[in-house]
């Protein structure tokens, strides 16, 4: 096989301009370099036809890829274009369709989550890349809009201060807040080291070392009245935010794990089948259909209101202190809304 060390520029002698390529060239030219760096054969023709170009196009396009630093050869027997022997293929990025589209379903997620600063982000972050995408790959917004949709449910939207939060916590400075504790209802000013910014459940954390308890504290957002980011920063302590957030079944810290223990009615075992609920949790059938469901999670409160939304249709069996508060509130909403007869039906 005989080849040219330097191919021609194109079959009919197309050359680049002098301008840099821009929109939808770039595209063409990450699929023409991929094509080379994986060992693909393919002609003047060939390539136009699949990038919906002309040949003098492909051969202007060739011609960018030599000058960008690919070596670009030329089998004039087989009349086909292939990768030189002496380097590999520019690191080009490729972008296509999936790529525009997860960006823009990352866009509507964070829309829902009410991080709308970071949303806004994303969606001009998609704006551009289809602007240098051809139009046979582009995803139109408002069709993916009808088609995918977010609903987070009850929550809080993402409040003023978290972007300063959030970095705080990049450049480990040191932030003087002013937070409403709803364990005390009273607000307090307290000097924190931000380590994350967390949503969970509806409503967005701050997870930083408090200095006032001289422990790690998850501050709701919503009750973070200032916050003021000081010139002092903090040494990196290694952190594990996966850790941190392994152990609790919500965000109710300062407690430890204990082994529960849930018996779900056969009417809702096939529901709890398919949820992940904890990362410790086992599943194992019970008597007559039922299903037992056991993890080692901290979070007594969390745990209690989670399991009252399921009403009759679950059973505490351990531990005993969470069997004691679900009996309790079970106990006064009877009291409030009274004995219902036998015959109503719940």
């Amino acid at each position: 096989t005989s080849r040219a060390t330097s191919p021609p520029a194109s079959p009919t002698g197309a050359s680049p301009t002098g301008a840099s390529p821009t929109g939808p060239q770039l595209w063409r030219l990450a699929r023409l370099n991929a094509w080379l760096g994986e060992g693909r054969r393919f002609t003047a023709s060939d390539a136009a036809q699949e990038l919906g170009v002309t040949t003098r196009t492909v051969g202007a396009d060739l011609e960018w890829l030599r000058r960008l630093g690919t070596d670009v050869a030329y089998d004039a027997r087989a009349g086909t274009y292939v990768l030189g022997e002496d380097r590999a293929p520019l690191p080009l990025p490729m972008f296509g369709r999936e790529d525009l589209a997860a960006l823009l379903v990352a866009h509507h997620a964070l829309d829902a989550l009410g991080d709308a600063p970071a949303a806004a982000l994303l969606r001009g972050v998609a704006e551009r890349l289809a602007a240098h995408l051809p139009e046979t790959v582009r995803v139109a917004s408002d069709a993916l809009a009808r088609t995918v949709r977010y609903r987070s449910g009850p929550g809080t939207e993402r409040p003023a201060a978290t972007l300063v939060l959030e970095d705080a916590a990049r450049g480990r400075r040191v932030v003087r807040i002013a937070y409403h504790a709803a364990s005390t209802d009273a607000p307090t000013e307290r000097a924190v080291e931000p380590r994350a910014v967390v949503h969970r459940d509806g409503r967005w954390y701050l997870v930083a070392w408090c200095r006032l308890r001289q422990d790690m504290r998850d501050f709701r957002l919503d009750r973070i009245h200032a916050a003021d980011v000081l010139d002092e920063t903090f040494e990196d302590d290694g952190f594990d935010l996966d850790a941190y957030l392994a152990g609790s079944f919500g965000m109710v810290r300062g407690e430890p794990a204990v082994r529960v223990r849930l018996r779900f009615s056969a009417r809702q075992a096939r529901w709890i089948r398919e949820e992940r609920w904890h990362p410790s949790q086992t599943l194992t059938p019970g008597p007559e259909g039922t299903l037992d469901l056991e993890m080692e999670a901290a979070g007594l409160a969390d745990l209690a209101r989670w399991v009252l939304s399921y009403g009759d249709e679950v059973e505490v069996l351990a531990p005993a202190a969470l069997r004691e508060r679900i009996a309790a509130e079970a106990s006064a909403m009877a009291a409030r809304y009274g004995a219902p007869s036998p015959d109503v039906a719940l």
